[in-house]
């Protein structure tokens, strides 16, 4: 069995192990991800426009001291 098909298979029996110790608060699960989902989508958001934003504007070679 190669490598990737055993951590394939690990993954998938971790992920199935989950599904089934958590399927009976399933609601409760569905309810915190509602809740929460928005937040973490308006902050992965802001994280990623700022990485654009600094990436694009911040010229090499500013601040680096090794030079002076």
């Amino acid at each position: 069995m190669p490598l990737h098909s055993l951590g394939i298979l690990i993954w998938d029996s971790i992920l199935v192990y989950i599904g089934y110790a958590f399927a009976t608060q399933w609601s409760l699960i569905m309810g915190l991800i509602d809740r929460y989902l928005y937040v973490v989508a308006v902050a992965v958001t802001i994280v990623i426009i700022m990485y654009i934003v600094l990436k694009h504007c911040v010229k090499p070679g500013r601040g680096d001291s090794a030079e002076a």
